[in-house]
């Protein structure tokens, strides 16, 4: 069993962004199954470093939908977003400089953001984007 499983209370109906959900909840579980079978500093650091890139590259995405269409939180979940960046940036220039070492703290941060982050911030854009896929829909039908 993973550490890490998706559930259907995640769904954003935004099949990308799911896909993504689901990419950072496999980091989470590679990170994990590192702690546990003792991986090497530089292999968790790799580790570390893809979920890192790929949450980036995540925000990104979100971030240019919902200014596409003009998205009325957007500010709010940015600042979010830039937030995690900041902290996660800085914990990792410590791990790699050998200041800071991965824990399960660590993880248990790291799962505990990205699975309230999904069900309260991300949840705000769900309802907004299917109203924006159905009137999408709407205009081919006619």
């Amino acid at each position: 069993m993973a550490y890490k499983e998706w559930k259907n209370q995640y769904n954003v109906s935004v099949k990308k962004f799911n896909d993504d959900h689901k990419k950072l909840f496999s980091y989470l579980n590679e990170l994990h199954r590192g702690l546990v079978s003792g991986l090497n500093i530089s292999d968790m650091g790799y580790i570390l470093r893809g979920l890192v890139d790929y949450t980036v590259s995540h925000f990104k995405n979100e971030e240019r939908l919902m200014l596409k269409f003009d998205f009325p939180e957007y500010k709010d979940h940015k600042k979010e977003h830039d937030d995690l960046l900041e902290e996660v940036s800085a914990f990792y220039e410590d791990f790699q400089a050998g200041k800071q070492s991965f824990s399960l703290e660590l993880l248990s941060f790291l799962d505990n953001w990205v699975t309230n982050h999904i069900l309260t911030t991300d949840m705000k854009y769900k309802t907004f984007f299917e109203l924006i896929a159905k009137k999408q829909q709407e205009e081919r039908a006619e």
